[in-house]
This record gives C-alpha cells, sequence and structure tokens, in this order.
C-alpha cells in the first residue's frame, strides 16, 4: 500500500517522499500550454472542494487519459483543456488557478530536475495509478 503524504514537519507539500517544486518560469509553464500534468489519486480529494460531487466535478474539471500505445503506461486523470488547449486551469494572466493544489504532475515536475530525478517521481506516480486501479478506489471510479 502507499502512503500519501501531504504535507511534511514544516508545511511543504511533499507526496512519496517527494518536495513540491515551484517554479512558475517560462519554460516550467509551457507544458500548460501543451500537456497538463495528471493527477494521482491523493489529488482529488485535494482538488474537488468539500462537499461537492466528484464525479460531477471530474465532468467539468477532468479528462481520463489512457497514453494508448504506450508500453507500461497504466490511464490517468488529467486536467480538462480549454478551447485553445491550454490547461483547463490556466488563467489569462498565465498563473494556475489551483497552484496550491495543483495535480502531482505539474507540482512535483519542472523543466529543471534531471531526467533521472523526474523519472522516479513518474515512477512514483504510475505506481500510485496502478494501485488505484488495482483496489478500484476512487481514482479508479471517476476514471
Amino acid at each position: 500500500m502507499i502512503v500519501y503524504i501531504l504535507n511534511d514537519a514544516q508545511g511543504e507539500r511533499t507526496e512519496f517522499g517527494f518536495k513540491r517544486t515551484a517554479c512558475d518560469c517560462e519554460r516550467c509553464s509551457f507544458f500548460c500550454k501543451i500537456m497538463p500534468g495528471n493527477l494521482v489519486p491523493a489529488d482529488l480529494a485535494r482538488l474537488c472542494p468539500p462537499g461537492a460531487n466528484i464525479r460531477e466535478w471530474a465532468k467539468e474539471h477532468l479528462r481520463a487519459s489512457q497514453h494508448e500505445g504506450l508500453p507500461g503506461q497504466v490511464p490517468s486523470l488529467v486536467p480538462a483543456k480549454q478551447a485553445n488547449g491550454y490547461c483547463h486551469w490556466l488563467q489569462p494572466d498565465g498563473k494556475c488557478g489551483v497552484h496550491k493544489n495543483s495535480p502531482f504532475g505539474c507540482a512535483f515536475m519542472d523543466q529543471h530536475m534531471s531526467d533521472a530525478e523526474a523519472n522516479k517521481r513518474m515512477i512514483a506516480a504510475h505506481n500510485a495509478r496502478i494501485e488505484a486501479f488495482n483496489t478500484n478506489s476512487e481514482y479508479a471510479q471517476v476514471w
């Protein structure tokens, strides 16, 4: 079983033992315009407002992604896209509308980290999604 750690002792957001990145430079925010980051199961509770019907909320804010044709891929939830292809939460001023609670694939990845570090993080997210589908968790049901 994977344990999700939302905040460490200093109140910093961590997940799978990784600390959140915070860069919003042009290079790092480029992916908000072409390929928003995927969610891990813990992101649902963080992003969906308290009291909201998660399935209704997800219909508006998320999309199911299957990564068809890519070996070893597991289905994931991703932010919906605007008509221009930008992330659903990317605001006109270029800032993220859910930055504090942004999905794992956004909050824990940036263009300044090494490929090795990025791969470690994506493997952890991949494993969390596998577990979600193996246990038919809420994440799998929303997908």
